[in-house]
């Protein structure tokens, strides 16, 4: 005969391993694959943080289109956990280069589309507002998945700490680079590439 301390000690921990194991993974997908019955969920989650920041929501399924291959988008359990938003640019390594505002990197709808782009900007992090881990998931997703060899942010000043935290640096402070979001000034960080600022 066992115990009854051993067998109760047994079934807390299989109980405790069980519930582990239930946790969905995490799956990564391209904007370009998502299935547009996810639309809906994208919207709303991008409305929370940028609805008056990002004066093109109110087409999303022109947006994906436009911009489904620069965007990352983490999904846990059936439910978008994440949203990763970029723009390939031409800067040549020049963080001066970056443009100056939201509307002038993205372009209408998300639609810039510059020839031979050597630069990946992430423009936007977003995620439901019970997910967890987003930016250690995504960030390191893009830089792996994404090619061009400057990566970097157009990031509200308040996200320059979490850029800190992951590997990136400072190269370009913009004033009033996003005007409809407060506080309104941009940092540009560097993860990879971009010449050291003067």
């Amino acid at each position: 005969m066992f115990p009854l301390k051993l067998i109760t000690t047994v079934v807390n921990e299989r109980s405790a391993l069980t519930m582990v194991n239930t946790v969905p993974p995490a799956r990564v997908v391209n904007g370009s694959e998502l299935s547009p019955r996810y639309f809906g969920e994208l919207l709303s989650i991008l409305r929370s943080n940028w609805e008056d920041p990002d004066p093109y929501l109110d087409d999303i399924a022109r947006v994906v289109h436009n911009a489904g291959e620069d965007m990352l988008i983490t999904i846990v359990g059936g439910r978008i956990d994440g949203i990763l938003r970029t723009k390939r640019i031409r800067a040549d390594g020049d963080p001066s280069r970056v443009p100056a505002t939201f509307e002038q990197l993205v372009g209408p709808y998300w639609s810039r589309c510059d020839r031979d782009p050597d630069t990946r900007i992430l423009v936007d992090l977003t995620k439901r507002s019970d997910a967890s881990g987003v930016a250690r998931t995504l960030i390191p997703e893009g830089l792996s998945r994404f090619p061009e060899p400057n990566f970097g942010t157009f990031s509200p000043e308040s996200a320059v700490g979490l850029h800190i935290r992951l590997g990136a640096s400072a190269v370009r402070y913009i004033p009033n680079g996003r005007p409809r979001r407060q506080p309104s000034n941009v940092v540009v960080m560097s993860y990879r590439g971009f010449a050291a600022p003067n």
